[in-house]
């Protein structure tokens, strides 16, 4: 039985990514695809004609994947081979990974296509698969399969989170929401949340090691410190670039620690030599430009300015007057992970998080 054809156009520059994205869909799909990948040293044998076998591929090809990412843009290689499947009645799809595909220009930005930003993206891939060919693949890739694409992308450095952020931090505190006869407390559990966190690992096999009172699983660190009060409190610090991937255990580790809590904190660790400005008029100036900022309404326990980035709330604070400023993140409990990190970005980009070199 003859293998269907799907066609990947991509840059040779993503090779890596590529490679790793036709395995993980030859897995899904039980490799009964011909995936054509130009760069995997298979799809074309060494010593052949390299411009007739890519036209064979595009002859047999039922699917095309345009792979739209800040090397592949730059080329007119993937306009003439989009071009060459669509005249032939392939299904051409452009993806955007790295790129939006809202910034395309003709003819490609008229083709339907979608942003690959999340396992979710991956998952339309399949979809797409099971619709043209007729199968029914599941459609279960998870986030940690996407960040390792990620991470395996030639681009990915460019963007990364470490070079400004140490690391996201949650810690498990008392707080309080509300006003006047609506104010209303909560103590968190910090022993339910601190087994509920290895009960998680277990259940997904993660590899974490124990020590005492700390966990260390991958970019996800769980430790009980002493607060100011001698009270212990429950830190969870995260690898900036590992967010997404654990966001979903946060979210359950704070929904067994506090009774019926909205909302929560999550703090920005800076790496050595950067800082946030706090300087309000410069702030609120930049994020005048970007219809995404605005002012929360929430102007909590007094806190002011307190801004507005999407579904979150945030604010520049100081300890104490001798401290460096500190992002402190107002979050709903839900996954934002992908909020939290477009905020930190843009606020990277705008200076308002910069070397302390640059003041």
């Amino acid at each position: 039985m003859k293998k269907e054809t799907i066609f990947f156009s991509h840059s040779s520059r993503d090779k890596e990514a590529m490679n790793y994205l036709k395995t993980i869909i030859d897995e899904k799909t039980s490799g009964i695809l011909n995936i054509f990948l130009s760069s995997d040293g298979e799809s074309i044998p060494f010593g052949t004609n390299w411009i007739h076998s890519i036209e064979q591929g595009l002859n047999e090809a039922i699917i095309m994947y345009v792979f739209i990412t800040p090397n592949s843009i730059k080329s007119d290689w993937i306009y003439f081979e989009s071009g060459f499947a669509y005249s032939k009645g392939v299904k051409v799809i452009p993806v955007g990974f790295g790129i939006d595909i809202c910034e395309l220009k003709p003819p490609l930005n008229l083709l339907q296509g979608f942003n690959l930003t999340s396992y979710e993206g991956l998952n339309n891939i399949i979809k797409t698969i099971n619709d043209e060919c007729e199968t029914k693949f599941p459609e279960n890739f998870q986030e940690i399969e996407y960040n390792k694409l990620e991470k395996s992308s030639a681009f990915y450095n460019k963007k990364s989170l470490q070079k400004y952020i140490d690391c996201f931090v949650v810690g498990l505190f008392t707080d309080t929401e509300g006003e006047g006869e609506n104010k209303k407390e909560f103590v968190p559990h910090e022993d339910k949340a601190y087994e509920k966190i290895k009960e998680i690992f277990e259940k997904e096999k993660c590899k974490y090691a124990e020590n005492k009172a700390v966990l260390l699983s991958e970019g996800f660190y769980v430790s009980k410190v002493k607060s100011t009060s001698d009270k212990t409190v429950l830190k969870i610090s995260v690898e900036p670039d590992s967010l997404k991937t654990h966001f979903s255990k946060i979210i359950e580790l704070l929904e067994v620690a506090y009774d019926d809590k909205n909302t929560h904190y999550i703090f920005v660790d800076l790496e050595k030599g950067y800082f946030i400005s706090d300087n309000a008029i410069k702030n609120s100036a930049a994020f005048s430009y970007d219809d995404r900022f605005g002012f929360s309404h929430n102007q909590k326990n007094g806190v002011f300015p307190m801004y507005q980035f999407k579904d979150l709330d945030f604010f520049i604070t100081k300890k104490r007057q001798d401290q460096e400023s500190l992002l402190r993140i107002i979050f709903p409990k839900k996954d934002v992970s992908e909020q939290i990190i477009e905020l930190v970005t843009r606020l990277y980009e705008l200076g308002i998080i910069r070397k302390e070199s640059e003041i």
